[in-house]
């Protein structure tokens, strides 16, 4: 088992390649989603990410954040090959410290 850390330019693109690799589904109002778990892969969207977002006392942003670009996506491989060969171009070995992400 191992983790892959992917980095798309966008969403739509990254939903693309899961919707040509067969990791999408569809929901119960006929809408194509992106398949959480298969035999192979545990897929984790962390979609945007930002990072140093500094709290005052009140809990409200002190200074805006900074948001990183790319759309990224954690791949757990719990068994079977790495990725889709359409996959490989976007591995990263990116791992930004301190994130504070939102999908």
């Amino acid at each position: 088992m191992k983790d892959i850390v992917l980095k798309f330019p966008s969403r739509a693109l990254a939903f693309s390649l899961a919707q040509a690799a067969g990791l999408t589904s569809k929901d119960q109002e006929g809408k194509a989603v992106l398949t959480a778990f298969t035999a192979n892969y545990g897929i984790f969207i962390t979609g945007v990410i930002t990072q140093n977002f500094p709290l005052g006392s009140d809990m409200k942003p002190i200074k805006p954040p900074i948001t990183l670009d790319g759309w990224w996506v954690r791949v757990r491989v719990l068994s079977g090959p790495d990725l889709p060969p359409e996959f490989l171009p976007y591995i990263t070995e990116e791992r930004p410290p301190g994130l504070w992400a939102i999908a």
